[in-house]
């Protein structure tokens, strides 16, 4: 079986962690073929003859990209008659603080009744500061969020917070589904 994956991203984290489940899947045998939203906007059947697929996307401010939205609205039909797994990359869903995890969840379902989507596994993965490609502003502002969260940081270093074990028994639980096996704690959001 074919995984088609499409990730939305700013600053690379959600690409990063899905070429990782790429690597992954590939070494077990699967095949994967990897799509920006972009590509898939312009190409519309990479996606819609999909035999099984995962779409990643962050949450910048509170939202998620307007094409990715747009996009998994377009094809929830196809998406859910097929293997499916989605995940969210967000500073929030590694705080220490359970309120910012709540707000990934809620929005994470926001926006998949908002699409009709329903995949048979969801994930949230905490992301990264990249400072080094902020603006003055922005690096201040992102800086200001994360010692507000807990989280030490230093604006002269980009901050690596996903939990790279966490994304491998995210990848090893969507293939055991795939395989017909079941899949403890499929949904958190």
């Amino acid at each position: 079986m074919e995984l088609t994956l499409v990730y939305s991203t700013r600053f690379g984290q959600a690409q990063k962690i899905m070429d990782t489940l790429a690597q992954q899947w590939t070494q077990v045998g699967l095949s994967c073929r990897l799509h920006s939203v972009a590509e898939v906007q312009r190409d519309p059947e990479l996606l819609s003859q999909a035999q099984a697929a995962v779409l990643g996307a962050p949450i910048y401010f509170g939202a998620f990209d307007p094409d990715f939205i747009k996009l998994v609205a377009q094809h929830h039909a196809h998406l859910n008659t097929i293997p499916s797994a989605f995940f969210v990359v967000c500073f929030a869903a590694g705080s220490p603080q359970a309120t910012d995890q709540v707000e990934v969840i809620k929005l994470s379902r926001q926006f998949l009744r908002q699409t009709g989507w329903d995949p048979a596994l969801t994930q949230g993965f905490a992301g990264a500061l990249r400072y080094s490609q902020y603006g003055w502003f922005k690096k201040r502002f992102v800086h200001w969020i994360a010692k507000r969260a807990g989280v030490p940081s230093d604006i002269r270093h980009d901050l690596e917070m996903t939990d790279w074990a966490q994304v491998q028994a995210f990848g090893n639980r969507f293939v055991d589904g795939m395989l017909g096996k079941p899949i403890e704690n499929a949904k958190w959001l």
